[in-house]
């Protein structure tokens, strides 16, 4: 009842203002503010449940007043969407938020985390607040966790830097990119704002979200004892992890015990084609190149919390490959997820339709689509699951799925 008085009142403001361009009234807000003062403190308490704090507040552009949004978190998990994001990508975060909002998360309205190198402009807060249902919190990454450490000879990095940029591997002249790695890799689950949290969804923006999400897929995985979801998989440039397979391969030799007993190894060992037309580079080391696409996953977060992990991590961080290579946090996460967890805690999310430039998949039901679940505006032919590259077949021959489809033209009838 308060709220709503004081949107009268703001109305009566805006009505008995003589000025005709109201926006420009330097007069308004002190008016607002000023008879705002005389709700009593005892009024403002009878507010339900209301705590007035930046992660309640969304903005409205046209007049500069604040009111108030209910961001009570409706689905059951202690859960987050993560995001790291730097301010000139605010157009393209809002994209991406809006299709979760408007397809999944206006239902449930879990919080979103936003981390960054440097601090979040007032802007950015301000508009992607606007756009959340839940609560937002906006985080500053630590200089330890996005910093060369001490033990990188920089002369070295520099050498190997400068050789990846001449031989144009990708990204392999940025800084930035490495420490977004390492940091995606070994930290982002260490940071403040999301210890708080079990499970995480990570978002990147420039991506797109193709389907209604009729169910939680948080409860889906609690229920279902997975620890990780993914929808892309797809190998990754071997210049890249040149020593990555080596170096996790002697570590897991020396501690054969961090091994599931279930595990999936050979979805990353098979270097075996799956349908007649598949294709893959064949590597160097024993490690076939296939990763989990981890700009879209969903996670425990304890898995990456675990001694298992950590121990991991700290071997292949101390080792360099982050800075003298360019290892990047996807295939540093499957080698992981493969060899530590069982196959049946893996789970690929078959009906979500996402896109992350140049790749897109969407589900292969004509279901999805007749229902009005889903809409792809993509040639259906580009569906990276039916490219002979896709690690996807070789998924489902080693994830413990109980079928196989082997052919392209089975793959569009499922």
């Amino acid at each position: 009842m308060i709220v709503g008085g004081i949107l009268c009142l703001i109305v009566s403001v805006f009505i008995s203002s003589s000025s005709y361009d109201f926006l420009g009234s330097s007069n308004i807000i002190p008016n607002i503010k000023s008879e705002a003062k005389s709700i009593s403190d005892t009024e403002m308490n009878n507010i339900d449940d209301e705590v007035l704090t930046i992660s309640d507040l969304s903005f409205l552009p046209d007049t500069g007043i604040y009111h108030t949004k209910n961001r009570t978190q409706i689905g059951n998990e202690n859960a987050t969407f993560y995001i790291l994001v730097r301010n000139s990508e605010l157009q393209e975060t809002l994209k991406i938020m809006r299709e979760i909002e408007d397809r999944f998360n206006k239902q449930y309205r879990y919080p979103w985390t936003f981390l960054n190198d440097v601090p979040f402009t007032e802007e950015f807060k301000r508009l992607t607040t606007g756009i959340a249902s839940g609560k937002t919190e906006y985080g500053l990454i630590p200089t330890n966790f996005w910093s060369i450490p001490d033990f990188i000879d920089e002369n070295v990095f520099e050498e190997a830097r400068n050789d990846y940029e001449r031989r144009g591997v990708i990204y392999g002249g940025s800084i930035s990119y490495r420490h977004m790695c390492r940091f995606n890799s070994g930290f982002f689950f260490r940071h403040e704002l999301m210890l708080k949290y079990e499970w995480y969804w990570r978002v990147e923006p420039g991506t797109r979200f193709y389907c209604d999400q009729n169910y939680d897929p948080f409860t889906f995985m609690r229920e279902n004892n997975k620890t990780y979801g993914f929808v892309i998989s797809i190998p990754e440039y071997e210049d890249t992890i040149p020593t990555l397979w080596d170096t996790a391969e002697e570590f897991f030799n020396a501690n054969k015990n961090f091994l599931a007993s279930n595990n999936a190894a050979q979805f990353i060992l098979d270097k075996s084609t799956v349908r007649p037309d598949d294709y893959y580079v064949q590597s160097k080391s024993k490690y076939n190149l296939c990763h989990f696409w981890s700009n879209f996953e969903i996670g425990n977060l304890n898995f990456f919390r675990s001694e298992l992990y950590l121990k991991y991590f700290d071997f292949l961080d101390k080792r360099g490959g982050f800075f003298y290579e360019r290892w990047g946090d996807a295939p540093v996460h499957t080698i992981a997820l493969t060899m530590m967890l069982n196959r049946s805690e893996i789970h690929h999310f078959a009906d979500i339709g996402y896109k992350h430039p140049p790749y897109y998949r969407c589900p292969h039901d004509e279901a999805s689509y007749s229902s009005g679940r889903c809409y792809c505006d993509e040639n259906p032919a580009s569906n990276i699951d039916f490219q002979p590259f896709s690690c996807l077949p070789k998924w489902w021959l080693h994830g413990g799925r109980h079928f196989l489809y082997k052919y392209h033209d089975e793959l569009l009838l499922m």
